[in-house]
């Protein structure tokens, strides 16, 4: 847990490239130990961290994908989800949040595994972007 809990504090306070590849590695950790409930609660960090980026449609999307009935979240997490999925709405509109959300449920939790981390790295993409053509 303290792998989830690292990623998660970089996600809300880091630098959000160093917290890309964070979790990069622990999607694949808990991909490795087939520890669902562990990989779970990580896919669901990076709502935050793709907040912090600007990327309401992938928010959106993974809100969907991590959103799970049998395995809920409570507490500061379920507040920050919310937070993250009320901030997308309002930037996406609520048809477009509402079709994003749906893509996401369609993952199974083995895809958006696979999903989770291509996204990541095209977002850490993005972001290193700028600081490569300064150089």
């Amino acid at each position: 847990m303290a792998l989830a809990s690292s990623c998660s504090l970089r996600a809300r306070t880091g630098d959000v490239g160093s917290a890309l590849g964070a979790f990069i590695g622990a999607i694949g950790h808990w991909q490795r130990l087939t520890a669902t409930t562990h990989q779970l609660t990580t896919l669901r960090n990076p709502v935050v961290l793709r907040q912090r980026a600007g990327e309401p449609a992938l928010v959106a999307e993974l809100l969907g994908a991590v959103e799970r009935p049998d395995v809920p979240t409570y507490g500061p997490e379920a507040e920050r989800l919310d937070r993250a999925g009320s901030w997308a709405s309002v930037r996406l509109g609520p048809s477009a949040f509402a079709d994003n959300v749906a893509r996401g449920r369609r993952l199974e939790l083995r895809a958006a595994e696979d999903w989770a981390p291509a996204v990541i790295r095209s977002l850490a993409a993005s972001q290193a972007g700028p600081a490569r053509r300064r150089r």
